[in-house]
């Protein structure tokens, strides 16, 4: 999931010196609000006739959207889809503007601050947002429609244009402050992120806007409004709850991956922790592995958001077996919040800044493995029962790997098939040569770093069709198998040989530096695959015509147009005579079209 159209921030950890730079940017965002309130908004009168909704109305309609607001977190990345762009396009397109901005500053305040209980930075973050927002998209619809007789296509282009400023400018400060906060955020996410902001932010400007049209006839129609508004927020909420049921398969997916390809426990443990604090957003992970008897120790591996592993280091006892009493019923997972019955686990865990945790069993065939613990140190972080599902589930896949008699078995099993399965993906199976897959995605390589001193051979034996059918498809496999192997012996490590299927090769060169090397090249290929073949005590000659594409003077777009030149040459090889080579030139590409293009006329 990628953090999409934000109206508000949620700026779970500040990393040292992130609080008084997101506080600077807050500011930053005040004083521009003001400006543009003072400086321009409140000069504005309201537009055409009534309809006019009091601030009171509009602030509670404001209020109601921040209520509706569909919000959901996963692995440190938020979904957020509201309603703020019904009551945003009816204050612009019908109320006062210094009335709208009275709305929008005291409409989401009470929801901020008494229904979410918010720290101060993010309310005053969000409020200062909110506040920009709505100056910079009043401004930008007043300029655009500075008076109105009617609801027409001219005032609905202008509130689409504003509510769209609106959503962009959102969206740019919330990854702002984020960034600000000491969180990394991927050019790629923030893609995602003003592109879901588009979109929702156009479906609920035009589904506000047909309101609006309607208001503008009777303003009774407003009430018709609200069906299609709770439509659009449940088709939201269920939107939601697909994606977090898919995000939530495919990381359970990934866990059991890197647990199966980790070299040895303490390696699974730290990849499991790191990977459980994402999901989860905690600030404390834990395993406890506890022994087979009472003469060993139970081994602890901690990892704190944002600070070092403490792996395999010895555990209390207490806590461990009172961990294990916890889950070692019928409760493998549960939520835990202090203050706890048992008053040393409550102690031990006070001592280390956890306020709630959710806590697992890791069952093994025979006994219990271990207690899986994921923890908020906050007072705003909390787990719902989608997460201690989850989080049950992932305990059930971690122990499995988790178990010391089978770990290494399986990862070395898992190892071998992933690279069986590999190697048969990018291999031909007759030759044992790369594929094509193979061949394109070295070439895709290449093209991507810049290289040009390397050449690229297409190789199409000449009449290999007559020795299929005279001497069998089992004896012309047995030659294509023998011409794999005279081309592997006579390149350099570096090269690559590939067989493309049928009886076309191809071959990439490195350190080709002109013209010259190229000719000697691709004719000892010719004359290597001339000398007699012994093929099931046959003698057999192989014949090849060759197209060449030279690096340093190709200009392609991509690995499958530089792959098509070589063919092309290749073609015009055999037109030319056959056991021979061409270089590409774009002429020839041009002549194949025209041919074509005259055959299929002639055939017509």
């Amino acid at each position: 999931m990628t953090p999409t159209p934000p109206r508000r921030v949620s700026l779970r950890r500040l990393q040292p010196g992130g609080r008084p730079r997101v506080w600077a940017l807050i500011g930053a965002m005040a004083a521009a609000a003001l400006a543009l309130a003072f400086g321009h908004v409140r000069e504005l009168g309201a537009l055409g006739p009534a309809p006019r909704p009091s601030w009171l109305l509009l602030a509670g309609a404001f209020a109601v959207a921040e209520l509706c607001v569909v919000h959901v977190e996963f692995r440190r990345n938020v979904h957020i889809f509201s309603l703020s762009e019904l009551p945003l396009v009816f204050g612009l397109v019908f109320a006062d503007p210094s009335a709208m901005l009275l709305a929008v500053l005291f409409g989401p305040i009470v929801v901020l601050l008494v229904n979410r209980g918010q720290a101060a930075v993010k309310v005053a973050f969000n409020l200062a947002l909110f506040c920009l927002g709505a100056a910079l998209a009043i401004t930008l619809f007043r300029a655009l429609v500075p008076s109105r007789d009617a609801v027409d296509p001219a005032v609905w282009g202008a509130a689409l244009v504003a509510a769209l400023a609106n959503a962009v400018v959102g969206a740019l400060l919330v990854c702002a402050a984020i960034r600000l906060s000491g969180q990394a955020i991927a050019a790629s996410k923030l893609a995602r992120t003003l592109a879901m902001a588009t979109a929702v932010c156009v479906t609920n400007t035009c589904l506000a806007l047909s309101g609006a049209a309607a208001v503008a006839s009777d303003s009774r129609a407003a009430v018709l409004l609200l069906v299609p508004a709770a439509a659009v927020v449940l088709a939201y909420r269920a939107y939601m709850a697909e994606r977090r049921k898919h995000e939530s398969l495919e990381f359970l997916h990934e866990i059991t991956r890197l647990l199966a390809r980790a070299p040895d426990v303490a390696a699974g443990l730290t990849a499991l922790l790191q990977r459980t604090l994402d999901l989860f957003r905690g600030d404390l992970a834990e395993i406890i592995l506890l022994p087979p008897d009472q003469r060993s120790e139970p081994l602890c591996t901690t990892l704190e958001q944002g600070g070092a592993m403490q792996p395999m280091a010895p555990a209390d006892r207490h806590v461990a077996e009172a961990l294990r009493a916890l889950v070692g019923g019928d409760t493998p997972a549960l939520l835990l919040e202090r203050p706890l019955a048992d008053p040393l686990l409550d102690a031990a865990l006070a001592r280390r800044g956890v306020r709630r945790a959710m806590l697992a069993a890791l069952p093994g065939e025979t006994r219990l493995v271990g207690t899986f613990l994921v923890a908020h140190r906050g007072t705003v972080g909390t787990f719902d029962d989608h997460d201690l599902t989850l989080f049950g589930t992932l305990a059930n896949h971690a122990s499995v790997s988790l178990e010391y008699d089978r770990l290494e078995h399986v990862v070395t099993q898992l190892r071998q098939l992933q690279g069986r399965l590999e190697h048969q993906a990018y291999h031909d199976p007759l030759t044992g040569l790369a594929n094509r897959a193979l061949f394109l995605e070295r070439l895709g390589e290449l093209l991507d770093s810049g290289e040009r001193d390397y050449t690229v051979l297409f190789l199409d034996l000449d009449d290999f069709k007559t020795i299929n059918d005279s001497l069998g498809h089992a004896i012309g496999d047995e030659l294509l198998e023998a011409i794999a192997g005279r081309l592997r012996g006579t390149l350099k490590a570096d090269d690559l040989a590939a067989r493309l299927g049928g009886d076309e090769f191809a071959i990439l060169l490195h350190d080709v530096h002109d013209g010259d090397d190229v000719a000697r090249v691709a004719d000892r290929v010719i004359e290597l695959l001339e000398r007699p073949f012994s093929v099931a005590g046959h003698e057999v000659t192989a014949h090849a015509s060759l197209g060449v594409v030279e690096g340093w003077s190709a200009d392609v777009a991509d690995a499958d147009e530089l792959l098509r030149n070589a063919d092309v040459a290749m073609y015009t090889a055999k037109n030319a005579g056959k056991q021979r080579h061409e270089v590409f030139a774009p002429a020839m590409h041009a002549a194949m079209l025209r041919r074509h293009r005259l055959r299929d006329d002639l055939l017509r």
